[in-house]
């Protein structure tokens, strides 16, 4: 965590067996009342569309909030994936950690 952002760093894979555990991670993070939350995704290698979906339920749960979720660091597949899908125009992603947070701040 730092001053301006909650971060979350995200490895392997991202799929049906993952995503429901990231799900409830994410709305312990926002019950805890952080608004402004980045997805470090510098080492997850995969998405599936259950990944994709608790990316969206989760930057909803946040908006509701009033908080915003960013994305960082996307390795090519995964960044192929979100912009297939169409995500990457829902999701604000940035190149590295760093610049997502400053987006946030």
């Amino acid at each position: 965590k730092t001053d301006a952002a909650c971060v979350v760093s995200l490895n392997g894979r991202l799929d049906a067996l993952a995503a429901p555990t990231l799900e409830e991670r994410l709305a312990a993070v926002v019950e805890r009342g952080e608004t402004r939350v980045v997805l470090d995704c510098a080492g997850m290698d995969y998405v599936s569309s259950a990944g994709l979906r608790t990316l969206l339920i989760s930057a909803r749960n946040l908006q509701q909030k009033g908080g915003t979720l960013a994305i960082a660091a996307l390795q090519p597949e995964c960044r192929s994936v979100m912009e297939a899908s169409g995500f990457v125009s829902i999701l604000p992603c940035h190149d590295t950690r760093e610049a997502a947070i400053a987006a946030l701040s």
